[in-house]
């Protein structure tokens, strides 16, 4: 989509939690600031997050590599400039050598991500045209005909992408069958950082 070599900052969770090094609050800033390198995070070994819960916050865009929060499932969220998920079939060749041929070459596999998603969209949809709407603001790459993305929690867009701004056309990827819902979790136990607002009503106060 960005037809740019991006320069990945890979984050392993997997290490991460069996060594016990996540902060106490739960949230984790990763990023590279020179953005002539393209930078990018890749969350891999995702599976497991640690029982506080987690929320991975970056100012570039952010890849998801394979199933997210699927096991013993916590509340968690990703912040990012924008947010791709990258199947299970996702192989480390794909992005160098397969990267400008067939999306035809880059099948996919059932995947399932469990957080809540902060990203942009590259811009606001027009008439007549579009930025890939609700439906794509989570970014794809491979051919996931037949495949399906189990995704359960929040999708929230608040900015416009200001790294990732290739122009969404759906040419390089298949999409997958959706199988998308609101995680209730978030009901009672919200991600770790999330933002809490303060309602205020004015109202008549006497004393007696």
């Amino acid at each position: 989509r960005e037809n740019k070599t991006m320069t990945v900052t890979q984050l392993d969770v997997g290490i991460l939690r069996s060594n016990g090094v996540f902060p106490a609050n739960g949230v984790v800033y990763v990023a590279a600031t020179d953005t002539s390198t393209n930078p990018a995070v890749r969350l891999v070994n995702g599976t497991r997050l640690p029982s506080q819960g987690l929320t991975i916050v970056s100012e570039n865009p952010v890849y998801v590599l394979g199933d997210y929060n699927t096991v013993n499932k916590v509340s968690a969220s990703i912040l990012g400039d924008a947010v791709t998920v990258l199947s299970n079939n996702w192989a480390p060749n794909n992005s160098d050598t397969k990267g400008s041929q067939s999306q035809g070459n880059r099948p996919a596999s059932t995947t399932t991500v469990n957080a809540a998603l902060a990203l942009g969209p590259n811009a606001e949809s027009v008439s007549g045209q579009g930025n890939g709407q609700l439906e794509n603001v989570i970014r794809f790459l491979e051919n996931w005909s037949g495949q399906t993305l189990n995704y359960s929690g929040s999708i929230i867009s608040l900015w416009h992408s200001q790294q990732a701004t290739g122009t969404w056309n759906g040419t390089y990827y298949t999409p997958p069958v959706r199988n998308w819902s609101y995680d209730t979790l978030f009901n009672a136990t919200p991600p770790p950082g999330t933002p809490q607002g303060v309602l205020m009503t004015k109202a008549r106060w006497f004393q007696s």
